[in-house]
């Protein structure tokens, strides 16, 4: 038993000067294992979920959109095409291909001014041969032309139909205010009621 008093002895004696000298490190001071980065003490805010500099803020909202009909435009540029042309014989098959095809690109929608011209320009072709394969010759010119003409209204109506629509930020409507007026003077007054619709 005396042994092991002198060996703790031996171990104190030993020991004492290294255990007094050693520094105190706070927590989280080393960069080790698993230990948070230097200068990152113990409690110190991570960049976690929606921290500023993190990867993984959260993504700003998105404006509102909305679906808008422009196809009024296109009916508009197609009755003055139509009119023109019964007027002046033919003059105005230019304005039939490239009046709409203009209002699309104005609209900054190249891909519909596109399918426009397409529309325009196979739908006649295709309807008109459709009408003479379905005649067999017996009505001469008359099926062809009926064919070119369902061919020109049905590319009109798909254009005014399906290819006139935007997406668009959605705009707040106009707001309602009204407020009552009253107007006094040294020798009259005058009321009223004021508003904005």
């Amino acid at each position: 038993m005396k042994w092991l008093l002198n060996l703790v002895s031996v171990v104190l004696v030993v020991g004492a000067p290294a255990i007094a000298s050693a520094q105190w490190q706070e927590p989280g001071s080393e960069s080790g294992w698993g230990s948070p980065a230097p200068g990152a003490g113990w409690g110190a805010p991570s960049n976690g979920w929606g921290q500023p500099g993190s990867e993984r803020e959260l993504a700003p909202t998105e404006p509102e959109t909305e679906r808008v009909w422009y196809g009024w435009q296109t009916l508009t540029a197609d009755g003055a095409t139509v009119a023109l042309g019964a007027a002046t014989g033919g003059a105005g098959l230019v304005g039939y291909f490239f009046a709409v095809p203009a209002i699309h690109l104005a609209h900054g929608r190249g891909g519909a001014a596109l399918a426009s011209l397409g529309f325009r320009t196979v739908l006649p072709i295709a309807f008109a041969y459709g009408a003479v394969a379905i005649d067999d010759g017996d009505h001469g010119y008359a099926a062809p032309i009926l064919g070119a003409a369902l061919g020109v209204g049905t590319a009109i109506a798909l254009d005014a139909a399906w290819l006139a629509r935007e997406t668009r930020p959605r705009s707040e409507p106009p707001r309602a205010a009204s407020a009552p007026m009253l107007q006094v003077s040294q020798h009259s007054a005058m009321g009223g009621w004021q508003g904005t619709f």
